[in-house]
């Protein structure tokens, strides 16, 4: 389950859109998102057919899983990965922006900071730790690796979150759920 931009021949601006999460074929496009209009559709199904379903991969829409306990009652909601990944960068950007809030704006960090945020959000594997460049608001060549740590130097609490995200990325990329709930029930 999750939302689409509609066409124009939609009346609404967002779509519902439904996959078998097997094989990823398209069920269905519907021209609707509201609750009551999915609860009207989905009631066509036979109540069978509707119990049969056993897990609905979805978005965090607040909606869906008070649908899915409503039409299929033997279903459980799963957040699809991309949405998580999502909500990590989301709340580590948070982070980061609320200590640039605390900085001068003149400051050599406050820049940095503004500057390298896709850095940030890079995968920490993904760096590169061998290649040395020169970088805007570092008076010194350096690394991908040296500038990220430098950030990171820079609060504790943002070097914790950039720990913590990395760490249930990781998990989320290697299905690692056990790992996952542990990480994040540390938080």
């Amino acid at each position: 389950m999750d939302e689409v931009k509609s066409t124009k021949s939609a009346t609404d601006a967002m779509s519902f859109e439904f996959m078998d999460a097997e094989t990823h074929e398209l069920i269905d496009l519907l021209p609707f998102r509201t609750i009551y209009q999915l609860q009207k559709y989905f009631q066509h199904y036979d109540q069978a057919a509707r119990e049969n379903v056993k897990i609905i991969v979805t978005d965090m829409n607040y909606t869906y899983p008070k649908l899915v306990g409503q039409i299929f009652p033997n279903a459980i909601v799963v957040i699809d990965p991309f949405h998580l990944v999502n909500a990590l960068n989301r709340a580590f950007n948070k982070t980061r922006v609320r200590l640039m809030k605390a900085l001068a704006t003149s400051s050599r960090e406050y820049h940095a900071l503004k500057r390298y945020w896709k850095l940030l959000l890079t995968p920490a594997n993904h760096l590169n730790y061998e290649a040395f460049r020169k970088w805007t608001n570092f008076p010194y060549p350096a690394t991908a690796t040296d500038v990220v740590d430098a950030l990171l130097g820079i609060d504790p609490e943002l070097k914790q979150t950039y720990d913590v995200m990395n760490q249930l990325r990781e998990n989320i990329k290697t299905r690692d759920w056990p790992n996952y709930n542990q990480a994040f029930h540390h938080l």
